[in-house]
């Protein structure tokens, strides 16, 4: 498979795993303090930040570096 189509599907992949966890808090499936919360949104921000780093387009990435330390300072308070 080309680069290009494994760092498009992995973008894709992101997008859901951020969606998913935003929709499953809001149907009342998981809470902001489930484990699950916090790491969908990192690997899935580090997910759409390889994608669109790769295509040069810095807005998401910049949008998905803030979304990721949000979950990793959300993770190092759930270790607490």
């Amino acid at each position: 498979m080309k680069k290009k189509t494994v760092l498009s599907l992995t973008g894709w992949a992101g997008v859901l795993m951020v969606l998913s966890a935003y929709l499953m808090v809001n149907a009342g499936i998981i809470d902001v303090k489930n484990l699950w919360y916090p790491v969908l949104n990192l690997v899935g921000s580090l997910a759409v930040m390889a994608c669109s780093w790769s295509r040069r387009d810095f807005q998401p990435v910049v949008l998905n570096a803030v979304w990721a330390v949000t979950a990793v300072a959300s993770l190092a308070a759930m270790a607490v």
